[in-house]
């Protein structure tokens, strides 16, 4: 009796391990999206008007969810503070702190890429870098989604495989 118990704990196991890892691929693609969200409000507050980039940023923390709003409201903070540390060094910072566990390493480069965009004076030339990263945002974006369905299987089944796996192991 205890073997079948410890057996169906361990396939269960298992399973939601593999479960949670499907979960983290569909949490990764929304996140994305919430950057492209992001992104095209930015570019949308450039176009629209002439206002600093302290209140563009303030307002979209307004409309986002965390992570995403805390690290505008952090850069948003840390430019108020004013060290004398240049706008793409605290948008940097900022990125590691608050996004590092979010998105990959090379999202979090590419992005912190996107915010030296932010501080080129020429308005044209910022909106035009702003959508060229909301393309390359997109096609990441659609590469995901595209291979989506088949990783979720694959963790899912794999999961459950192992847990059996492990089970016939141990009995």
């Amino acid at each position: 009796m205890l073997k079948v118990i410890g057996a169906v704990c361990v396939i269960g196991a298992a399973g939601l391990m593999g479960y949670t890892k499907s979960r983290s691929l569909h949490m990764h693609i929304q996140q994305l999206k919430t950057l492209r969200k992001i992104c095209m409000e930015i570019i949308g507050e450039l176009t629209v008007g002439r206002i600093p980039l302290y209140e563009i940023l303030l307002r979209i923390s307004g409309k986002c969810e965390p992570p995403f709003c805390d690290f505008l409201l952090a850069v948003c903070e840390q430019m108020q503070a004013y060290d004398g540390s240049p706008f793409a060094d605290i948008f940097s910072l900022q990125t590691d702190r608050k996004l590092s566990g979010v998105l990959t390493p090379e999202e979090c480069e590419e992005w912190k890429k996107a915010g030296t965009f932010l501080t080129i004076s020429d308005q044209k030339v910022q909106v035009g870098l702003m959508r060229l990263y909301e393309r390359e945002l997109e096609g990441n974006i659609e590469l995901l989604e595209r291979g989506k369905r088949e990783k979720q299987r694959l963790y899912q089944t794999l999961g459950l495989m192992g847990g059996i796996l492990l089970t016939i192991l141990l009995l």
